[in-house]
């Protein structure tokens, strides 16, 4: 037993570990915005006609949402995996490794960026493979050919780091002696007596060995705090009947009624799969109130808008009620701002069917979003109940609406005019969730 011999098996056993501390999520949405953003890249060299927001390319007729399996979240561990074995079986150095999987994440990227383009070129074309069995032979192509890609990769690095060629520090030891590639060089390349380990060098392998099983239990104790309602995360098609232009006022807290509008988006879509929206007036304040739907938890709206090419100048938790009389509610005020488009106001909220309101920042939950998870997961692990517990309605994934009012502006808002959007939001989300809790229970 050596430690070079167990390091990269035991490496390689690490795969199985998802990554803590919610690290896995936090990889799917950076994954997500790159494949977005450099699919759109793409697609503005070749001329062909599109639109991207968030996680989203929209073509003409047909939005492309880029899902879990359009990241490369999938492809990216198979691919790596199959990096780290062929380093494994066949021996590699330690920069021949690192550099192949280097590699092979680029090629995912790569990959994920090609299948986009694909998609869009193939609908520009009429034929749609967004879906079904030609969206399956799309992915495989890709997939194989991406395997190919770093089999060849390996043998390109084997070529310019040979097995039988010095070390780092011995090719440094010999330019400093001034030595070309001559005897010395294949002295050093010779194969050495094995040279007998001591005691502690031995017992490092078994340390990780153990190491390896201890950590895979610690991941038990981050599981979710209850399962997911399996059905409430299948059924997609939930919608909120069509509330109409009158479900809001003409005139509300001094702003005039201008238009409605119903939106229908992909499934999953960050902004909501449907949503239904009043725009209001007054002078030159032009805002938008929409409900958005549905969500399975409380998520960061701003980081939506950030997706889309807007800056956070600021933002602040506060509260306001809609009425004198009406209990207070968490708000999330967030300051914007934009090249060519100017400032931004977005107010916003999320509410439960049984008419909770939560808000979220991500960055600014107490004590780190990391740490919150991970203490979460901790704390549900021990505490939780065996009894199986029946899963109350509003606590089922898919029931949350969020509520927003964004207001665009060349101009900063005054303090005046913001405690006037404010009213207009809690007046307006106030009256809307009646309805939909009308609606809801019918």
């Amino acid at each position: 037993l050596c430690l070079r011999g167990w390091l990269p098996i035991w490496l390689f056993c690490w795969i199985i570990i998802p990554l803590p501390f919610g690290m896995d999520e936090d990889l799917i949405v950076r994954l997500r915005g790159f494949t977005t953003r450099m699919s759109s890249a793409v697609l503005d060299q070749i001329s062909l006609l599109h639109n991207s927001y968030a996680n989203v390319i929209e073509l003409p007729g047909k939005p492309l949402f880029i899902a879990d399996a359009c990241s490369g979240i999938h492809s990216l561990y198979v691919l790596m995996a199959t990096a780290l074995f062929i380093s494994a079986w066949g021996r590699r150095s330690f920069v021949h490794s690192v550099l192949l999987l280097g590699s092979t994440f680029g090629l995912v990227l790569v990959e994920n960026v090609s299948r986009i383009v694909c998609v869009a070129v193939a609908w520009d074309n009429g034929r749609d493979w967004s879906e079904g069995t030609s969206h399956e032979i799309l992915g495989i192509v890709l997939f194989v050919f991406s395997l190919l890609l770093i089999i060849t990769t390996d043998q390109l690095l084997q070529f310019f780091f040979p097995a039988n060629a010095p070390g780092l520090m011995q090719r440094i030891a010999l330019l400093r002696e001034g030595q070309g590639a001559g005897s010395k060089y294949t002295d050093m390349s010779r194969k050495k007596p094995p040279v007998a380990a001591s005691p502690i060098l031995l017992a490092i392998p078994a340390w990780l060995v153990f190491a390896f099983p201890a950590l895979l239990v610690l991941q038990l104790f981050r599981l979710p705090d209850s399962l997911p309602n399996v059905l409430a995360v299948m059924n997609d098609s939930f919608d909120l009947p069509d509330l109409g232009k009158d479900a809001l006022p003409e005139q509300l807290a001094g702003f005039s009624r201008e238009n409605y509008s119903k939106v229908a988006r992909v499934p999953q879509d960050p902004f909501g799969q449907g949503s239904q929206q009043w725009e209001y007036l007054k002078g030159d304040i032009s805002c938008l109130m929409s409900v958005d739907y549905p969500y399975e938890a409380a998520h960061d709206l701003s980081v939506c808008y950030t997706n889309i090419g807007w800056n956070v100048k600021g933002r602040e938790l506060t509260t306001l009620a809609a009425s004198a009389t009406a209990a207070e509610e968490p708000l999330a005020e967030v300051q914007l701002e934009r090249k060519l488009y100017g400032n931004a106001l977005l107010l916003f909220n999320h509410a439960r069917l049984d008419g909770k309101t939560v808000v979220l920042f991500k960055d600014e939950i107490p004590g780190g979003a990391v740490d919150e998870r991970a203490s979460r997961r901790w704390k549900s692990f021990l505490t939780q109940d065996k009894a199986e517990k029946p899963v109350k309605p509003e606590d089922q994934r898919g029931t949350y609406l969020q509520f927003q009012l964004f207001v665009r502006l060349p101009r900063e808002l005054s303090e005046d005019e913001k405690v006037q959007l404010k009213q207009l939001f809690h007046e307006a989300k106030d009256l809307l969730s009646q309805q939909v809790k009308s609606q809801s229970s019918k």
